[in-house]
């Protein structure tokens, strides 16, 4: 999980757009650590 989640953040600082894909993950992150509502 913490790897596939790194792998991702260095291909998306690697392209443009780094915002659109932090945001993603952030979202991604927080809804995956957080239980389900």
């Amino acid at each position: 999980m913490m790897r596939l989640c790194l792998c991702l953040v260095s291909a998306a600082t690697t392209r443009e757009g780094k915002e659109r894909h932090l945001r993603r993950l952030s979202h991604v992150i927080t809804t995956a650590l957080l239980p389900r509502q």
